[in-house]
């Protein structure tokens, strides 16, 4: 009988790890839909009992195949206060000996257009650790290979090559799902605006390192909540240095969501409003005083809502 993949039902896969196919043909078929059913929870650690009302089999049934793959050592049998909780034993790039290296190098045509066209990349041959986390990504991510690439030429663009970053990556795009060459396309666009905004930010501000994680999301605040542009940033930046004398990301924020609440959009505007807002505040001077130039020359920065 002639047959051939179906590919239009393939809207989502998971994985079976190579140590399971060597007991395949000895086990039985309950067994090997105890494993299934173990591989495809999202928390891989479903319950007997859970597993047993899947499969519409009895509880003995199930212990029996978890027993066999425990044995196999497939599973772990992990038993704290007596109770067992079964957990997939994961691999990870080191576990890949040379042997299945070759072996997929040689017969898997995807792991090695992955390994070629990855050179090509790179511009060099690549080495030992290098395939095998790269064959380890193939294996764990069920990335397709073009996805894969397009990531490794994302991070390359970025300056970030390393093979371990593209790892993170990949595991960390595979993890929300970006796993269409549509939906990677769309989240390389969204990550070159973040760190063209985040460039942009420190060139401003005279910054020659690499943002902190609290300095990316003030950063990512202004340009995409607030939608401010660069010139009502630096004009902030430019108020923060004339009040206190140095760069303060929390003191620039402060300003800036005056601005955003007040629906202040240009240079213009902003120097109109502030002029108003002092001028009230020095006829009001029986009113106490809350004035952010004056708290930040005391070092009492006002803490972010």
């Amino acid at each position: 009988m002639n047959y051939q993949l179906n590919l239009n039902q393939w809207s989502g896969m998971f994985a079976v790890p190579n140590c399971a196919m060597e007991y395949i043909r000895e086990a039985s078929g309950n067994t090997i839909k105890v494993l299934l059913a173990i591989l495809h929870s999202p928390s891989q650690k479903p319950t007997p009992e859970e597993i047993a009302s899947t499969l519409s089999l009895s509880l003995e049934e199930v212990k029996d195949g978890i027993r066999y793959w425990i044995e196999k050592e497939v599973l772990t049998a992990v038993t704290p206060e007596q109770q067992p909780i079964v957990k997939i034993s994961k691999p990870s790039a080191t576990s890949i000996s040379s042997k299945e290296l070759a072996e997929q190098r040689m017969n898997n045509e995807k792991v090695r257009s992955l390994f070629e066209t990855t050179e090509q990349i790179y511009g060099r041959p690549l080495n030992t650790t290098e395939r095998k986390t790269l064959l380890y990504i193939y294996q764990s991510t069920l990335l397709p290979v073009d996805v894969i690439l397009m990531i490794i030429e994302y991070c390359i663009r970025i300056d970030r090559q390393s093979i371990q970053y593209i790892m993170r990556v990949c595991q960390d795009w595979a993890d929300q799902e970006i796993n269409t060459h549509e939906k990677v396309e769309e989240q390389i666009r969204i990550q070159l605006e973040k760190d063209k905004g985040q460039k942009l930010i420190c060139s401003c501000f005279g910054i020659r390192r690499k943002l902190s994680k609290k300095e990316e999301r003030y950063v990512e605040k202004w340009l995409n909540q607030y939608q401010f542009n660069i010139n009502m940033i630096r004009l902030a930046y430019e108020r923060c240095v004339d009040s206190i004398s140095e760069l303060s990301f929390p003191y620039i924020n402060e300003i800036l969501t005056r601005w955003h609440k007040n629906k202040i959009t240009t240079p213009e505007e902003a120097t109109t409003y502030d002029s108003k807002v002092k001028s009230q505040k020095q006829e009001d001077s029986s009113s106490p005083s809350y004035d952010l130039d004056e708290l930040a020359k005391r070092g009492m920065f006002i803490p972010e809502l």
